[in-house]
């Protein structure tokens, strides 16, 4: 039996590769004709810039599409990271020993094979202390030489949630905002969180974007996917308003949550975020 690994690299495409990182971050790799683009950092559990190398020695540009820990602890490991000023406080607010603790604890239920291989006291101890963060904002664009990357800001998910759009290519890369995997939406409300009605905003303005790309690459899930998502995805926020009384209590390492589905869809919310929205009676 092949020996499991902490990160597995897929060629997508020719100029684009996804980094798996333990069997649930979807790093991806894009090769434009001057530079690299890397899209979110994982966990960090095992150095990114090994699997890069593998895939192409050019210089590369590192980009968060948000502040959660799953995709930015791993920025510990550069020198030199892009990322929306609102998520930032989250992302430095994770940074500590005891996020680092729980989320080997979870990964290590879920992949055993790994035990050993996680959580090393290097790990623990690294920070992002030193890691230089620059802003991006909405229009920023990433120019490989050949490849333009957009930025739409798509809060809803976190405050400072950003999408990349590549208009030749016709690609669009979510982060977590958009996906066929588990959404969640229950950190706490109203400081890390956003009103629902700020998500449902982002899946109407991407819904109206969507001649704009063909293939959606989230960072969770199967890759890539379909643009119809957006619109099943408002829909469930929708249907959350209407027929929530029967969602069960789930347990998640960063806390409790009700699940929500929908169309095979999941939504991961707290009873304060639901509330704020059935209080202002949001459409």
């Amino acid at each position: 039996m092949k020996e499991k690994q902490i990160n597995v690299i897929t060629k997508i495409y020719n100029n684009l590769y996804c980094i798996k990182e333990t069997e649930s971050v979807n790093i991806y790799v894009i090769i434009g004709k001057d530079r690299l683009l890397v899209v979110d950092t994982g966990y960090g559990y095992h150095d990114l810039k090994d699997d890069i190398a593998k895939i192409s020695d050019k210089p590369y540009v590192v980009v968060l599409t948000h502040g959660h820990p799953d995709h930015g602890l791993g920025s510990f490991r550069f020198k030199e990271v892009y990322l929306n000023h609102k998520d930032l406080p989250y992302l430095l607010s994770s940074d500590n020993r005891k996020m680092k603790e729980s989320v080997v604890e979870y990964r290590l239920e879920k992949m055993p094979e790994l035990k050993g291989k996680l959580g090393s006291d290097e790990y623990y101890a690294s920070n992002i202390d030193n890691v230089a963060f620059l802003d991006i904002k909405e229009g920023d664009i990433f120019d490989l030489g050949d490849l333009k990357f957009e930025v739409i800001v798509v809060p809803g998910h976190s405050y400072g949630s950003i999408a990349l759009l590549e208009r030749k290519m016709k690609w669009l890369f979510t982060g977590d905002v958009i996906s066929n995997y588990n959404i969640w939406n229950h950190s706490k409300f109203p400081e890390e969180t956003p009103p629902l009605d700020v998500l449902l905003d982002t899946y109407r303005k991407m819904d109206k974007r969507k001649d704009e790309f063909d293939e959606i690459f989230p960072a969770h899930g199967e890759r890539p996917i379909d643009k119809a998502v957006i619109k099943d995805l408002e829909e469930m926020i929708l249907d959350l308003l209407h027929n929530y009384q029967n969602d069960e209590v789930i347990h998640t390492f960063i806390g409790d949550a009700y699940r929500h589905v929908y169309k095979g869809h999941a939504f991961l919310y707290s009873k304060e975020l639901l509330q704020d929205a059935l209080k202002r009676e949001i459409k």
